[in-house]
């Protein structure tokens, strides 16, 4: 054992020795180089390039270019705001000791804007402000002011505000372009706050023109600059600083995606420009509606059809007699040869106004007359026939008017709604029944289901008394809606 220690160590010391020997003889191996890699206390050599690759002579357009897009974004940037809003959300709860407490909460979201005069008038998308309590928008230098909304057009997703700060005594504004003349290929600046960020400048051109389908809904043009969530109601400038359009979507290619996947939509500034005029003159803005899709197709022959693909049920182009599939020949008298023209005639053709429409079907013409309705006031039916379905899953019943019959056997001066089914684990189950008459809830008369609804509709995160009668007797309870 102690013969193979001697022997280690005679190894041990045999290579230390040829290792001092090989590092006085060779750099790089001293004792210093094999632990740290350098002598201790010495500086690494790292020499930076002094001198730029190329000057700006030998690229003189790549320089002309920078300095123009940087002279263009700090001229426009100072009437980009950021708009930051909240929604006040209330509910009463009960607390330990059966207090009923109010509870207050904050609900923020965000999008961008543009100052569109000298007196602080500004533009951005009807969605970013629709449900918002509190506005505030952001200054170029970070000054943050309220802003007052002045209307809105629900159709165009445009609304109009005023921004309230009266130390600026002239506001930094930008004009519109003629968005007609807008060319396909034109370069294009996004300008905005996306996720928050504030003053991001993305750069693209002009996809594609009449984005539109559907006079449900107003063309766009589609861009590549990058649009994110927050870009929405920021300015879509040309290399003048003219706004062309407002940025206002993303296109969902893919689900659950809900970032820039190659396609932007913007407001044409011209549909921007009319909206803000009947804001201005009417405090909101009407556009047409028939209720009908259409698109170009083209038969074996070559031949370009304008063909109806879709006719909403109900919409004045259904109670005309048009059907998917119809040619579309002549609107109004005149031939129609793009979807953009269709639907942009349709939008600004007066409200109650008829129309003849010429159209082929199954190789016979026909004209029909159809009456041009507003748009905005249809998708608000719409839009209230939602909100009661969601209300009837909510409390968890179906009511409907009495009938002379059922008024026999309640008080002449009652009125109220029946009940006709009852939603098992719902609010109302085990509380309400079937053929119950409702004649008061939250101490209001009832006597219709639209007052039923209507006082449903306010009374969410809250609990209140309804009263009704059953096998001739009168009952008050208690409901509780969720939120």
């Amino acid at each position: 054992m102690f013969a193979r220690i001697l022997t280690a160590l005679a190894l041990f010391a045999l290579a230390a020795s040829l290792f001092l020997f090989l590092s006085r003889s060779h750099q790089g191996y001293g004792l210093d180089d094999l632990v740290g890699g350098r002598r201790l206390g010495t500086p690494e050599k790292l020499t930076l390039p002094s001198a730029s690759p190329l000057s700006e002579g030998e690229v003189p357009g790549l320089a002309r270019l920078n300095n123009e897009v940087t002279t263009l974004i700090s001229t426009v940037a100072p009437a980009v705001v950021s708009v930051n809003t909240a929604r006040v959300t209330r509910r009463q709860a009960i607390d330990f000791f059966g207090n009923v407490r109010l509870f207050q909460s904050y609900v923020p979201g965000l999008g961008s804007g543009v100052i569109i005069s000298k007196e602080g008038h500004m533009v951005t998308n009807y969605h970013v402000v629709e449900q918002a309590d509190e506005i505030q928008v952001v200054m170029h230098d970070g000054t943050k002011c309220l802003a007052e909304k002045i209307g809105e057009d629900r159709n165009a997703d445009i609304a109009l505000l005023r921004i309230i700060n009266p130390r600026i005594k002239e506001f930094k504004a930008l004009p519109f372009a003629d968005s007609d003349q807008v060319k396909v290929g034109e370069t294009v600046f996004a300008i905005g706050n996306p996720f928050g960020l504030r003053e991001s400048v993305t750069q693209g051109i002009i996809n594609h023109r009449d984005r539109q389908i559907s006079d449900s809904d107003a063309p766009k043009f589609q861009t590549d600059a990058v649009i994110n969530p927050g870009n929405s109601g920021g300015p879509l400038v040309n290399i003048r600083g003219e706004i062309v359009g407002i940025n206002v979507a993303i296109y969902a290619g893919q689900q659950e995606v809900r970032v820039w996947q190659g396609v932007g939509l913007a407001i044409p500034a011209n549909d921007v420009v009319r909206a803000v005029d009947r804001i201005r003159n009417e405090g909101k803005s009407k556009a047409g509606y028939l209720g009908l899709q259409a698109e170009i197709q083209v038969t074996e022959d070559g031949t370009e059809n304008m063909v109806l693909t879709d006719v909403t049920p109900g919409s004045p182009a259904d109670k005309a007699g048009l059907k998917p599939g119809d040619v579309l020949l002549r609107f109004g008298g005149q031939p129609v040869t793009r979807e953009f023209d269709l639907f942009t005639r349709i939008n600004r053709r007066p409200i109650d106004q008829a129309v003849e429409i010429v159209v082929r079907r199954d190789a016979t013409e026909m004209t029909v007359t159809a009456v041009v309705a507003d748009r905005e006031a249809l998708l608000s039916q719409e839009e209230k026939l939602a909100e009661r379905r969601d209300l009837r899953e909510q409390i968890g019943i179906e009511v409907q008017n009495i009938t002379e019959r059922q008024r026999r056997h309640i008080p002449q001066q009652i009125g109220g709604v029946v009940v006709t089914a009852v939603e098992p684990d719902s609010p109302s189950d085990g509380i309400l029944y079937r053929g119950s008459i409702i004649y008061e809830v939250n101490g209001v008369a009832i006597d219709s289901v639209e007052k039923f609804f209507s006082i449903i509709s306010t009374l969410k995160g809250k609990k209140f008394p309804l009263k009704y009668i059953r096998g001739g007797y009168s009952y008050t309870v208690s409901i509780m809606l969720p939120e």
